[in-house]
């Protein structure tokens, strides 16, 4: 039985988190359709291909390191809106120290669509600074 767009979409940010968590930015660029849109803190950043994503990685651990980063949590994911080729899911994301105590949550929204038969995101708009 194929999946729901909802249960494909929904997959997709499971993947994303736990290769987050893992520290594999290549493995994480699948979790993405390029171009990659994001909006946060009033900036619209766009990724225009996968490479660029990973080789930005080191930048962004050394970001989440300097918070005390050491995982993140991403649930619930609730679908919003959703058709057979795109979903909005809205996110709780918390940062997590090693501990798992939560010292940073924040809302956010994002865009999965079905480009070529393949689910990934399009599109993230958080509520957070950085």
């Amino acid at each position: 039985m194929p999946q729901s767009p909802i249960d494909a979409a929904k997959a997709v940010i499971q993947h994303h988190i736990r290769t987050l968590n893992a520290g594999d930015p290549v493995a994480q660029a699948e979790s993405f359709h390029f171009p990659l849109v994001r909006l946060a803190s009033g900036k619209l950043r766009i990724w225009a291909t996968a490479e660029e994503w990973i080789a930005e990685a080191p930048e962004r651990q050394a970001h989440f390191q300097s918070e005390g980063w050491h995982h993140s949590v991403m649930e619930p994911v609730t679908a919003v809106q959703s058709s057979e080729d795109k979903v909005h899911l809205a996110i709780v994301n918390d940062r997590c120290r090693e501990d798992s105590t939560v010292y940073k949550t924040f809302d956010t929204l994002w865009i999965a669509t079905k480009l070529e038969g393949r689910w990934a995101v399009q599109f993230r708009s958080s509520f957070h600074e950085r």
